[in-house]
Formats: C-alpha cells, structure tokens, sequence
C-alpha cells in the first residue's frame, strides 16, 4: 500500500499541473486577446486612414519619404524632372509666385533689334511641363503641370508684354487645395526600375525593388477605389478620367476662336486669354463632340486651312493596342466622319500633317509598349528591323466615307 507522503506527493504534482494548464491557458487567452486588440487597432487606423484625407496624406508623405531615402531619391528630382542633367538649370520650373496675373509684364525690350511691323499686336504661345509642386517621388516631364507663356508683340514702341499662368487641371486643383503634390509620379521610377542599359543607369536590385513599390503606391494612391484621392472620384468619369485630369502640357492650339492646350493622349484643355490685360483663365477639359470616343488626341493637330478651317485630328490609346483613330471636325464641333487605321506596333505616334488633297499620318519604327519593356527593359525603342511608313487619306474619299490609307515606305 502506497504511503500517506506519496499520495501527498502525488497530489501536489496533480495540482502543480493544472496548475500550470491553467498557467498556459491563461497565456494563451491572454496572447489572443492583445493580438484581437491589435487587429482591431490596425484595422481601426486603416479604416482612419482610407476614409480621412488629412490622415491619408500624413501616411502618403511619410512612406514615400521613407522610399524615397532607401533608394536616394535627390528631392530636386520630385519639382525638376531635368534635374542632375546638363539641362536642369534651363528647365528649373517656374515658382507660383513668379508666374500669375500679379507678374504680367507689360513692357519687355529686346536685348537687341527691333520688332518687325507684322509682328505688331501678333501673340505667341509657349506651354511647357512646369511643376507647381514637388510630388512624392521622381517626376517625368511627361507628368508635369501645363504652363503657358505669352508674349504680346508692339513694334510701335519695340516692346513686348509677358504673361505666364498654370493650367489648372483637375489635379492641380484638388493639389491646390491640399497645399501639396500628390498625383501623378511613378514613370520615371518605373522606366529605372526596368531598365536595362548601363549607359542611362544601373540600380541595384534593392533599388529598382523600391522604385517597383513606389510605382505600385503611386497607381493606388491616384486610382484604387479604396483612395480618397482617387482621380475617378475627382472628375467623376469612371470610364475616361484619365482623360480629364491631368494632361495639358504639350501644345497650344488656337482654332475656331478658342484656345486649348494640348497633350498627348487627353482631351483638349481650353483656357482664354485677355490680349488687353495678357491674364490667362483656365476653363477646363472640353471634349469637341461625345461621339468621338476610345482614341484620346495626340498633341499636335492641324487646322484644314483648303476646307474651311475643319481640324483634322488624330488619336491613339495603348489599351487599343497598335490602331489610330483619324478624324475630322468642322467649326460646328460636328464629327464629319472617322476611321480606324492600323499600325505595325503601338508607338508615341505624335503628330500629323496634310496637303491640300490628303491627309498624313506617321507609323514610324519607334515603338513603345510593356512587351518592349518586358523584352528590351525600355518603354520605348527603335526597332532596327521594320520599316517606317507614311500614309496618305484622300480627303475627298474620306469624307465621303470610303478612303483608304496608301502607304509609303520609307528608310529610317
């Protein structure tokens, strides 16, 4: 028969092992507890974050700074996109406060010469990429804000009146209001992150990494529909934002007693110029007719001088893969008709041009596309092995509906 001392013992080890269950139990509770209070902090502050924008743009700054450090963004790179280049002095961007009804220059004298008498009262456009605000990463040129100069000729005094004004998109608007950059930076750490030529840069394998989740930030930032800054939201376009927000920084066209600033790959920017005061006024984004649709302009449309001022236009979107559209406008905004014409490859196709009987479109072998990116680590690229070409559309047969493109091949 077992002892008085072992049952004792026995009974103290049974005791000291629930004992020490219950220890670990409670531990247990105790750790999936702080981890539910955890989750529901993090879930509270994301909630915070993706439905307050003061809150949202905090978070915004602080990441992007942060990126910004581990791959030594320079921060002169996120206000000039020429910056660490010959160029960056030139293309120093003008600031706010030189730009502006508060800095017309009325009269301006040529260092040397005098101005020609068919220049008097003449005025010339210039538009540019001008930055109003540093953004949250690298900037391309192609994402800067659009900002026109003007200049007022008077050869009566050999003098010239200056303006100089932002094109206040969308985007710049809404940046306006938050006193800070947000939209609209992520090609440039792209095309770093992708490329592949030693002679442009050579990142390391960390840096193109961070460059890839900058890009990745930046497209949710300006359009996931969890952002509060998401640009769909901002024009209140769900198919055709991108249209309508930004682009306004390539070109001015003066047709049909309107002024627009052009861009590739957007709708006409309109604005209006006072040639008495030389103040500018943005007016906005401004679609020339709605059944024009799925190929955004390029920037350089011509006016038809032989047939009555018509534009003739020309379109292209890579979504639509390696297609133009080519149309044509009378001054009533009526879309006299249009067409479809498809190219070797999607490329920046850019301008066009015409005679007095046809029109004249480009598809040249300088492509851009991901599988160029994907196969060459470049956007875009010469293609060595396919012939550039110019078409030509009878104009007449054009607008009788039935024209088609005769191509030209051509040495590149």
């Amino acid at each position: 028969m077992p002892s008085k001392k072992n049952k004792n013992r026995g009974k103290k080890k049974q005791s000291n092992k629930s004992r020490s269950s219950k220890s670990k139990k409670s531990k247990g509770t105790g750790c999936c507890t702080k981890c539910l209070y955890m989750g529901i902090i993090l879930v509270g502050l994301l909630a915070v974050i993706l439905t307050q924008q003061p809150a949202f743009l905090f978070t915004m700054n602080l990441l992007f700074r942060f990126l910004n450090m581990l791959d030594s963004t320079p921060f002169d790179k996120t206000y000039n996109a020429y910056s660490g280049t010959y160029a960056a002095e030139f293309f120093t961007p003008l600031k706010p406060s030189q730009a502006g009804p508060s800095n017309i220059h009325k009269s301006v004298k040529p260092k040397s010469g005098k101005i020609p008498d068919a220049f008097n009262d003449g005025i010339l456009l210039r538009i540019g990429s001008n930055q109003y605000y540093p953004t949250r990463t690298n900037i391309h040129v192609w994402e800067g804000d659009g900002m026109v100069h003007a200049f007022k000729f008077d050869s009566k005094s050999n003098s010239l009146a200056v303006s100089s004004e932002f094109m206040q998109t969308p985007k710049l608007q809404t940046e306006m209001q938050w006193n800070q950059g947000i939209y609209q930076a992520g090609t440039e750490d792209l095309f770093m992150a992708l490329n592949k030529d030693p002679l442009i840069m050579e990142p390391s394998k960390f840096e193109r990494a961070v460059k890839m989740i900058k890009f990745f930030l930046g497209r949710f930032v300006d359009g996931h529909q969890l952002s509060p800054f998401n640009k769909y939201k901002v024009v209140g376009k769900e198919d055709d934002s991108k249209h309508y927000f930004l682009c306004a920084n390539t070109d001015t066209l003066a047709w049909n007693k309107k002024l627009y600033a052009t861009c590739e790959g957007s709708v006409f920017f309109e604005f209006d110029l006072d040639k008495t005061s030389m103040e500018m006024k943005s007016i906005g984004f401004t679609p020339l007719n709605s059944s024009w649709t799925g190929y955004p302009f390029i920037a350089h449309p011509r006016i038809d001088q032989f047939n009555n001022n018509n534009l003739m236009v020309v379109g292209h979107d890579v979504e639509n893969g390696p297609k133009l559209g080519v149309g044509v406008f009378d001054t009533d905004y009526n879309l006299l008709n249009k067409m479809e014409v498809e190219l070797q490859h999607e490329q920046e196709v850019h301008d066009m041009s015409m005679t007095k009987d046809y029109i004249v479109i480009f598809d040249y072998n300088a492509w851009f596309g991901a599988d160029l990116m994907k196969e060459h680590g470049k956007f875009a690229r010469f293609e060595p092995n396919t012939t550039s070409r110019i078409g030509l559309i009878n104009k007449k047969a054009f607008n009788a509906g039935n024209a088609e493109v005769q191509w030209f091949n051509v040495e590149a």
